[in-house]
Parts: C-alpha cells; sequence; structure tokens
C-alpha cells in the first residue's frame, strides 16, 4: 500500500477512536475507503434474518439465497450490476456488509487486502464502542447512547424541514416510542426477578427482530425501552408500533404467560429539543397507562391541549 494510503487509514483510525461513535465509525469507514481503494462507492448493508426472503444491497445488485449464505458463513463475495461492474461484498461479524463497486470485472488482490484489513480495524473498534453503548443485560443500546443518538436526530429535523419549505418534496419524519411492561412489579413480586430479568431478555430479543435497519432499540431504563424509528410517514408509525404491541400481547412467556406493553409516541419536529420530544412521548405513554394499558398513543391524541400535562399519579389509579 502506498505511504499515503496508510497515512490516509491511520488518520482515520485516529479520528474514530477520539469520537467514539458507531455512526461516526461507519461514515469514516466509508470515507477512508473511497479514498483508499480505486473504486465508484462504498455502502453499508444489512443482512437478512434467518428465513428472510433475499433482498437487494446497494448498487442494485441482486443477491440470492446461496450467496447470502456464504455471506453469513463469513465468506467475501463478487457480484456483478447490470453495467458488468464488479460489486464485492465483505461481511462483518454484526450482520452487516461493506460493499464496494469497482468498474472492473473483479476486485483487486491488493485492494480486497486493503479492504480486509480496515475491516478488522473497523470490528475491532466497533467492539469497543459497542462495549460502551449497550445495556449489559438486553444488548441493546443503553441511555447513554440514547441520549447521543437522540440529539443527533433531533438537530437533523432542522435541515429537513428547510428543504420541505423550499418544495424539494415533503420529508418523512423520525418517531420516538417509549413504552414500558404494564404491571411489571407485580411479575417481579409474584414470580421473582429471575423471571422479570427473562421478560426483559426476551422483549429485546423481539425489537431486535421487528426492527431493523436505521430504527433504533435502547432499553431506556428498568422495564421501560424505547425506539428511534428511521424516516417515514405517520402512518408508517402508526403501523409499526400497532404491531409491536401486538407481537407483544401475542407472545407466551415462559412461567409468566402473557405480558402486554403500553407505548407513547412522538414525533421530532424543528424547535423541539430532546427533553422536549421525550417529555410528549412520556406523557402519551402515560395516557396510554391512564386509558387502559396495552395501548398506543401519539402525542396529540389526547384530546385536550393540557391532558398530556397529567401528573404522573392519578389518585387511586395503579400505573404500573
Amino acid at each position: 500500500m502506498a505511504a499515503h494510503s496508510v497515512r490516509t487509514v491511520l488518520e482515520a483510525v485516529a479520528e474514530v477512536s477520539a469520537e467514539r461513535d458507531l455512526d461516526a465509525l461507519r461514515g469514516s469507514l466509508l470515507q477512508t475507503t473511497a479514498e483508499v481503494l480505486d473504486c465508484d462507492g462504498a455502502a453499508f448493508w444489512e443482512l437478512p434474518g434467518e428465513g428472510a426472503a433475499p433482498a437487494l444491497p446497494p448498487f442494485g445488485v441482486a443477491v440470492t439465497a446461496p450467496t447470502l449464505e456464504q455471506l453469513r458463513a463469513g465468506s467475501a463475495v463478487d457480484l456483478h450490476d447490470a453495467d458488468g461492474a464488479c460489486v464485492s461484498l465483505f461481511p462483518l461479524a454484526r450482520g452487516e456488509v461493506l460493499a464496494i463497486r469497482t468498474c472492473g470485472d473483479a476486485t483487486r488482490p491488493d485492494d480486497a487486502r486493503v479492504a480486509q484489513a480496515m475491516l478488522r480495524l473497523y470490528a475491532n473498534f466497533a467492539d469497543l464502542i459497542a462495549a460502551s453503548q449497550q445495556d449489559r443485560l438486553t444488548g441493546l443500546f443503553n441511555r447513554r447512547s440514547f441520549d447521543a443518538q437522540l440529539a443527533r436526530a433531533a438537530e437533523a429535523c432542522l435541515p429537513a424541514a428547510l428543504r420541505e419549505r423550499r418544495g424539494d418534496g415533503e420529508t418523512a419524519g423520525r418517531w420516538l416510542v417509549l413504552f414500558d411492561v404494564d404491571h411489571f412489579k407485580r411479575i417481579n413480586d409474584r414470580f421473582g426477578h429471575l423471571y422479570g430479568d427473562e421478560v426483559l431478555l426476551l422483549l429485546a430479543q423481539l425489537l431486535r427482530r421487528r426492527f431493523r435497519g436505521d430504527d433504533r432499540c435502547f432499553r431506556y431504563g428498568g422495564e421501560e425501552f424505547a425506539v428511534l424509528l428511521a424516516p417515514t410517514e405517520e402512518a408508517g408509525a402508526r403501523a409499526a408500533v400497532e404491531r409491536l404491541r401486538r407481537d407483544v400481547e401475542s407472545q407466551s412467556f415462559a412461567r409468566v404467560g402473557q405480558v402486554t406493553i403500553s407505548l407513547g409516541v412522538a414525533r421530532l419536529r424543528p424547535g423541539l429539543g430532546p427533553t422536549d420530544v421525550i417529555d410528549l412521548a412520556d406523557r402519551a405513554l402515560y395516557e396510554a397507562k391512564h386509558g387502559g394499558r396495552n395501548r398506543c398513543v401519539f402525542a396529540g391524541d389526547e384530546g385536550d391541549g393540557d391532558a398530556p400535562a397529567m401528573a404522573r399519579s392519578f389518585g387511586e389509579v395503579e400505573l404500573f
């Protein structure tokens, strides 16, 4: 590798180690790949789950079921798009794939070795960063990561709104979902904290199956979870949270039996800071509790504008 390429990679590693952020890590890897390798583009792609239909990765290249199996087994694969360009897929341990498009019929051996070396660096840093961002019990993102990612998402709302006002097209919004387990204290009191923890683990597994791609799932604290939905219209957000509610309701939890959740949802809007969005979703969640539990409430659906400002105690009504 040329001295310039080595310097570029080392500078990228130094920058990433300072950021300690997975999104920054991915962006840095893509930028470094474009600078170091002779390629037309690079992008991340997420492998679909076992049994899922083959999906389309970046650059419009179809992936067959046998190719998916090769990627899941950890083997790099060269494919070709309609123009005859080579698209090399390099799998990572976390179910991610780095896709690199080159003009030739195949990726040059030197380029493939450089890509593999950068991916090893990426994987090592991803493990370190993930350890600091992960909830130890559920494996979901933790509260610290939630605060950082929500802040970035809230900040990104303003440019999107400006584009929409300029007539660049309607933009889909991001949505914050807060939910917790109904009567969780009763579960712990009746069955013990071990089974309570198992409920949380099974819920985390369900979240990982239900939400993929740019959706982000967090353990917000205790029995409360958060999901930051990828940009979607309101109808898509409503469908997603209702599917989640039904999935939980229909699942049988070992010894505990049926468990339900209540959900509060708020849209990220320009002018709303992270705490404002959390407050809206939190109030909607408590309205869902007050309305009978096992419900989804969107901020703005509560009726009177002062209704969400209820205190967290509703007289004799037990909210948990």
